[in-house]
């Protein structure tokens, strides 16, 4: 229900003149009938103000100007709340990622996603639809902008500099804010959110949920769900999605999908695309080479990271779940060979294909990525946290073709290829980690829909088979963390001028994601019919048990590599730096004491055990398979 407001009584002017307070113009200041005079203290009113039930405010410096108030508002010690004539709050905002020049702008607002973003930014190709969804999100804004600025019921803001055109949501705390200037902060009872001390924000949207603390300075940036950012860190024309962790370090026109991470100190992300990324210590990127302006971008697909002083010269593309280790300057695209090591070798780049797939490091990613999601409440990116999906199958069946394409190349120590060098060695060694890596894909998403399908004669499988055999949507993309068909992509952006506001592109998006499974399947049929060298139609139930068994040794080698990858951290050279005043004995000592033995690190029973649940799992099928009754 709307709130109702009503002019201050006589009475109430008294006490708040006897509590220094003033107005430009008391029939100007409006209350709600639990409006209580004597908790607003030292304040001086300009333009209309509207203060709701059981308000705190006391020792505002400047003054309060032009302000809705809700319920239960506590705001302390602040220089000023002033919105000066009619705003938007930060929304529409045109932030100019990946080339800081101009030409992938996104216009942010409150509920933008990193769909959304993804397709502003990302499809300038399809400039009709481009401008049909910044038509639909300037339609948004005009229907946020307002001559009041507004601050949520439960809010509380103390010790703050200047706050001016600045809109607030529902139980957020500001506390110690510098600056904050033509913003939302964005926040509610289940989801609330912190701004906190010496921070400075200009031009900006802060989500529900999030944590802008410490120093950090903003300008032009958008702060998704969940996301932590603090420790001095300094962005400019970025967006970052949910769940991102920046500390220290410093953006500019990033596009930090989902669980973008950076810690440190003299790391940089710039010009940009990033999600699932970790930043190592020093990591640095360049868009610039002293030509036409710092106009270069880089993508670096979902899951890649970056180890200590590695740097890259953009333009650049890394495949996904990839490792970046020493500098490259050569434009390394490396995008059809996914779980690849990239390395700096006598000044040269080298790649060595698929041999992220065997790092423990990528698999405990994948497990807690689900369990870092600060969101609360409603959620507006679309996340897939699942590290083999049709994406990054379709990854590695490019990487196979790559690998194929260069196999008749092994006469050579090494093969030139998109500007980095593979050992021939490599070849081989790539090609059979992408097929187990295939293998238990397919296997995977195959043993899961037989288990989650009633099935009792080969005709009810044949059904099965049937049902994702039906439609071709096309190689699949990730939307900045929705995994997705590309053919689906294109019939959501054919309806966008058909489309009455921005949030209907959204629940389209929402769809894609509610039935995954569903589109999934028919990707896993089609590629399932590739891998065993014939049309889907048929696929029979003799093919699908081979399948199986195919999952049971992908599972089993892929296994066993991450397996041989965790060991390495009991090393003997592991150990230097233990044992500080004794020989090896006390090292090996102290290194158990502090790290454990292998043999009782949880990794392995956890591992073997996931191992011996999808052999049996497979066996369970097989043998149900098997013993199928025709008809």
């Amino acid at each position: 229900m709307k709130k109702t407001y009503r002019k201050l009584n006589d009475r109430e002017i008294a006490v708040l003149t006897g509590n220094r307070c003033s107005a430009e113009d008391w029939n100007r200041v409006e209350v709600s009938e639990g409006f209580t005079p004597e908790t607003i203290r030292n304040c001086a009113f300009r333009g209309t103000v509207k203060i709701g039930d059981h308000v705190t405010i006391s020792h505002i410096h400047d003054c309060i100007a032009n302000y809705v108030i809700g319920d239960g508002v506590v705001i302390k010690n602040t220089e000023s709340l002033i919105t000066r004539g009619e705003s938007a709050f930060g929304n529409g905002t045109r932030v100019a990622v990946l080339n800081e020049n101009g030409g992938r702008e996104v216009p942010i607002y409150d509920r933008l996603s990193a769909q959304i973003a993804y397709v502003v930014a990302m499809y300038r190709h399809l400039p009709d639809t481009v401008h049909s969804v910044e038509a639909l999100i300037e339609k948004y804004t005009d229907s946020v902008r307002s001559p009041l600025g507004e601050i949520g019921a439960g809010s509380r803001i103390m010790n703050c500099g200047a706050l001016i055109d600045l809109r607030v949501g529902e139980n957020c705390t500001i506390n110690g804010a510098s600056e904050l200037r033509n913003g939302t902060v964005d926040s509610s009872a289940e989801a609330p959110t912190l701004i906190g001390r010496n921070v400075i924000a200009r031009d900006f949207i802060v989500s529900t949920s999030a944590e802008v603390t410490d120093g950090a300075n903003l300008e032009r940036c958008f702060v998704g769900q969940g996301c932590r950012i603090g420790k001095g860190f300094s962005a400019e024309s970025s967006l970052f999605f949910a769940n991102c962790v920046c500390m220290n370090g410093e953006a500019c026109a990033a596009f930090a999908g989902p669980y973008t991470v950076s810690h440190h100190k003299a790391t940089l992300m710039i010009g940009g695309m990033f999600s699932f990324y970790n930043a190592g210590s020093g990591s640095n990127m360049s868009n610039h080479m002293y030509r036409l302006g710092p106009v270069h971008q880089g993508i670096l697909e979902r899951g890649t990271k970056t180890a200590s002083s590695s740097y890259l010269l953009f333009p650049a593309r890394i495949g996904a779940f990839s490792i970046v280790k020493g500098r490259h300057n050569t434009h390394p695209d490396t995008s059809a060979l996914p779980f690849s090591y990239l390395i700096e070798s006598r000044d040269e780049s080298i790649v060595i294909p698929g041999a992220n797939l065997g790092s423990v490091g990528s698999a405990r990613d994948a497990m807690k990525w689900p369990q870092r999601d600060l969101r609360q409440g409603k959620t507006y990116d679309l996340i897939n946290f699942k590290l083999l999906n049709p994406y990054t199958a379709h990854k590695i069946v490019q990487g196979i073709r790559t690998l194929v394409s260069l196999s008749s190349l092994t006469n050579k120590e090494y093969i030139n290829y998109h500007n980095v060098k593979i050992k021939t060695s490599s070849v081989r060694r790539g090609f059979d980690t992408y097929r187990y890596a295939l293998d238990k894909y397919i296997g995977g998403a195959l043993a899961g829909k037989l288990r989650n399908s009633d099935w009792k004669t080969e005709n009810d499988v044949r059904k099965l088979i049937d049902m994702g055999s039906r439609a071709n949507y096309g190689e699949w993309i990730d939307a900045a963390g929705l995994i997705m068909p590309m053919g689906v992509m294109r019939r959501i952006l054919g309806r966008v001028n058909q489309m009455d506001g921005i949030d209907r592109m959204q629940e389209a998006f929402g769809y894609v994601h509610r039935y995954y499974h569903e589109f999934e399947w028919v990707y896993v049929v089609r590629l399932m019919a590739a891998r065993l060298e014939k049309p889907a139609d048929k696929i029979t139930v003799r093919d699908l048990i081979t399948t199986l068994e195919r999952w049971k040794t992908g599972v089993e080698r892929i296994d066993r590599m991450l397996c041989e990858d965790a060991k390495k951290e009991y090393a003997p050279d592991k150990r230097i730096g233990y044992g500080i005043d004794g020989d090896e004995k006390t090292a090996e000592s102290d290194f158990e004491h502090v790290r454990g033995k292998w043999e009782a690190d949880p990794y392995l029973p956890d591992t073997a055990g996931h191992t011996r649940k999808k052999e049996a799992n497979a066996d369970e099928l097989i043998a149900r398979l098997s013993a199928l009754p025709r008809g």
